[in-house]
């Protein structure tokens, strides 16, 4: 596990902005820091925290925990914790894969040999 200690941002806004509108100040906030993404958030109106596959039903610790865990350099905290988002250096060159390329790499391929991958 890559623990780091991350830079923490308090944020006041106006009472009524929701999380979307948060996010938003919130990327703002460290656009000038470098090539940063967001990888995890909380937002207690819905006791909820993200990433959703690791942290969908888990309490606040686990955004926080994971955040720390995969090099959380930048918090941004949110009228006082209401929100929270955990931002991480962008590592090398990447770019994401478009849904055509995807398409184009399984081009051939028998339809139902990539269904249900995971044997679930």
């Amino acid at each position: 596990m890559n623990l780091t200690r991350y830079e923490t941002i308090e944020l006041s806004l106006d009472p009524l902005v929701g999380f979307a509108l948060a996010e938003i100040v919130a990327r703002m906030e460290v656009s000038g820091k470098g090539e940063l993404d967001l990888i995890a958030w909380w937002d207690s109106d819905r006791d909820a925290g993200g990433p959703v596959e690791t942290c969908g039903g888990e309490a606040h610790p686990c955004s926080a925990s994971y955040a720390e865990g995969h090099g959380a350099g930048y918090r941004v905290v949110v009228n006082g914790g209401r929100f929270e988002f955990y931002f991480a250096r962008r590592e090398g060159e990447w770019e994401e894969l478009e849904e055509r390329a995807l398409r184009d790499v399984h081009r051939g391929l028998p339809e139902d040999s990539a269904d249900n991958v995971q044997g679930g």
